[in-house]
């Protein structure tokens, strides 16, 4: 049963994702943001080379007492698109003689305090150059009122500042009251946002799957109570993929703007003195952190919830309109507790009982406790009864909603059935299972590689806010420095491991186990040193002739903890963990998923990867070729443990390298060690040409899987097909061009 249960969530995430609307929908959000974001970086460049689409604004004022020319001239010299002229004021300004660019302003003086004005132009005038004409007219009125009632500026100035009333109250607590109230409107918006978009998608796919009778084929094979959970889930799984999308793009439309500014704006300007990393970490603010995960919690239990009563009201529809109208009566009702909440629940004044009461029910509970939470008013026992009230409900609504869904989705009274789809010729087919299969292979490598980036870029920032408290913790015996590792290492190891257990969750599973033979292994990581020994060599002459040969280590001193601690930690982070857990996301996850598909394309495809995730030039090229090396050892000995030990051994000799870089006894046994095994590796490599006779079959001894089926239709392309590669491949230049740039300039 749980087999069924996550294979159709896998299923229907995956089509969703897929979906030509999904994709349109995203190509849309991504042009937006990177508008959006791009838009004044852009203009700032056109402005920089002198580019301009229209003519100056020319603001001709005909000022005979001199009223407001001092003032206006200084409000607009600095001002770009913008000049002023001063012309006498006995010309009569027609069509004829007026243009378009042109705005006439005639200023008279009347009385001793009056001022009288007038603007002439072709055309509408901006509210922003109105705006600044009529500053300056009420300037000049002040001073000539001033002057009049022999007053000063500053006195009349004073006189009409308002009055600032400094409040305090005490049962309540009131600081930084706007921020509040602007965090809560913009998670109500994005709920109501979140809403309309699974519960259409729900009732979408129920009145499909109950007029076109698919679901009752389903419900033959799982009981209806696995397929509403894995139906509800998939959806809420795809809407999250969409969330994870949208904060990808405005990363990837951050890290263009950053490398506009770079190479158009300042090219010459070191890093160090444009990118100040305190404004990044000063917006992390442990109240909203709480204040989010409290949010995140309720709002994926009572989306749950109403997802699931969407998906009962909908099965009980008899076409998609009806459920379309579920869907607005469950967005109503929302809509109502969210405006029962507003006056309810306010940092202005201290909650009542009947807002703890309605505060614990069910769906009212996730726009009142993360709000309560915000501003102070929340309490442990009323946290705990709302979390438990919706824990019980999503599992009564389960238990008990699943029955009256089945019924509903089985009653087919008023329903046209569908014409019966043509059968295709066999070729047809298999393009179809081609382009499925190998667009899933896009699908899979996409999301793995978006969440590892997602996860790389914000979980460090995220796990900032812990620093100190870790730090007092210990009372000061660990330094910030070695936490700030510390924190770097979990955040490497869970994006390493997340994405890896979603590639998993896509492998067939072996019936077979293979066992490991030792012996091959050791002999394998023998026979390897030398030749990784040697691709080191070239690839480094390669790129020192092509100016690529340095590495973030040498840019950047990451590592100035001389402690033993840091020591350790410097050994953990730079060879033991990407031995283990890049190995476990690139060979272990990665090849076996990819090998069904073809030996060779799985050994290119899963090297490309372990190139890619380095983001660093100096780096891909020889990251490429050792692992097309590892996964060839990988695939041969059947078992991750040589290309694990290569990959420590490689990575640990660099670290320790650096960790007793002062300690010339230390390097030279270090080096005694890897030369010994270099010279095994050669003599274990003579060995093996001398038994095969010269012949050296790279792809022996691997098993191959038996997939006859796509070795007909090799449809490599359809992998591009699918829009998570795509953007993919977009992040992954992106964040290699801003690293490179950042390389350069370091």
């Amino acid at each position: 049963m749980k087999n069924k249960i996550v294979s159709i969530i896998k299923y229907n995430v995956e089509r969703n994702i897929r979906s030509k609307w999904f994709v349109i929908l995203n190509i849309l959000l991504l042009l937006i943001t990177l508008i959006g974001v791009n838009f004044s970086t852009v203009s700032d460049i056109f402005k920089k080379d002198n580019i301009k689409f229209k003519e100056d604004t020319e603001i001709i004022l005909c000022d005979e007492d001199n009223l407001i020319y001092d003032d206006l001239n200084n409000t607009l010299k600095d001002i770009d698109g913008i000049k002023l002229t001063k012309e006498a004021g006995n010309k009569e300004y027609t069509k004829e003689n007026v243009e378009k660019n042109q705005i006439i302003v005639m200023v008279n003086k009347e009385g001793n305090s009056d001022i009288k004005a007038k603007v002439v132009s072709q055309e509408g005038v901006s509210s922003t150059y109105i705006d600044l004409i009529q500053n300056s007219l009420n300037n000049a009125k002040k001073t000539l009122y001033a002057k009049e009632n022999n007053i000063s500026i500053e006195s009349l100035n004073e006189a009409f500042e308002n009055v600032n009333i400094e409040r305090q109250m005490l049962s309540i607590d009131n600081t930084d009251t706007d921020k509040k109230y602007t965090m809560q409107t913009i998670f109500n918006y994005l709920i109501f946002f979140i809403l309309l978009m699974i519960l259409s998608k729900i009732a979408n796919d129920i009145s499909q799957e109950k007029v076109t009778k698919s679901i009752e084929y389903v419900l033959t094979s799982i009981s209806e109570k696995g397929y509403l959970i894995a139906k509800v889930l998939s959806i809420n799984l795809t809407f999250i993929l969409q969330l994870i999308f949208t904060v990808l793009y405005l990363i990837l439309a951050f890290l263009i703007n950053a490398i506009l500014k770079i190479y158009f704006l300042m090219p010459n300007i070191s890093l160090a003195q444009n990118v100040d990393m305190s404004g990044v970490t000063s917006i992390i603010d442990t109240n909203l952190v709480i204040y989010f995960t409290v949010a995140f919690i309720y709002l994926l239990l009572t989306i749950f919830i109403l997802s699931i009563i969407q998906a009962i009201l909908s099965s009980k529809t008899t076409n998609i309109s009806d459920a379309g109208n579920a869907t607005v009566i469950l967005v109503t009702v929302n809509l109502v507790i969210y405006l029962l909440s507003t006056f309810l629940v306010t940092p202005l004044k201290s909650p009542t009982i009947f807002s703890y009461i309605i505060s614990c029910v069910p769906i009212a509970s996730m726009y009142f406790v993360p709000t309560m939470v915000l501003i102070g008013q929340a309490n442990i026992i009323q946290v705990i009864i709302a979390t438990l009230a919706l824990v019980i409900s999503c599992i009564l609504l389960v238990k008990y909603g699943a029955k009256v869904f089945k019924n509903g989705v089985l009653d087919y009274k008023n329903i046209k059935e569908k014409e019966d789809l043509k059968q295709n010729t066999y070729d047809m087919q298999m393009q179809k299972i081609a382009k499925r299969e190998y667009s899933k292979i896009g699908f899979v490598l996409g999301i793995s590689v978006l969440i590892f980036v997602l996860l790389q870029l914000g979980l460090t920032y995220i796990l900032q806010i812990f620093n100190l408290p870790i730090y007092n913790l210990f009372n000061g015996k660990i330094s910030i420095t070695n936490i700030n590792t510390i924190i770097q290492i979990i955040s490497f190891v869970i994006s390493l491991v997340i994405p890896a257990l979603i590639v998993f969750a896509y492998t067939e599973k072996s019936k077979e186990k293979k066992k490991v033979n030792i012996k091959s292994c050791i002999k394998y990581i023998l026979i390897c040193l030398p030749i990784v020994l040697g691709v080191q060599i070239v690839v480094g002459i390669v790129l020192e002739k092509l100016g690529l040969n340095y590495d973030i280590l040498d840019k950047v001193n990451i590592y100035d903890d001389k402690s033993i601690l840091g020591k350790i930690l410097m050994f953990v982070e730079v060879a033991l963990l990407p031995a283990i857990f890049e190995e476990l996301y690139v060979r272990k996850a990665i090849l076996n998923f990819t090998k069904k598909y073809g030996t060779v394309f799985a050994i290119i495809s899963s090297s490309l990867l372990f190139s890619v995730i380095h983001f660093n030039l100096s780096q891909m090229l020889f990251a490429f070729i050792m692992g097309i090396i590892l996964s060839i050892i990988t695939l041969k000995s059947g078992s991750i443990i040589p290309s694990f030990t290569i990959h420590l051994l490689n990575n640990g000799y660099e670290a320790l390298m650096l960790i007793f870089e002062n300690n010339l006894n230390m390097i030279k046994v270090i080096n005694g060690i890897y030369i010994i095994l270099i010279v095994l590796g050669i003599i274990c490599i003579i060995k093996e040409i001398i038994k095969s006779k010269g012949k050296i079959q790279i792809f022996k001894n691997i098993e191959v899987e038996n997939n006859e089926e796509f070795k007909k239709v090799k449809k490599y392309r359809y992998i591009a097909y699918d829009y998570s590669f795509i953007l993919a491949v977009i992040v992954c230049i992106t964040l290699l061009i801003s690293m490179q740039k950042i390389l350069t300039i370091l």
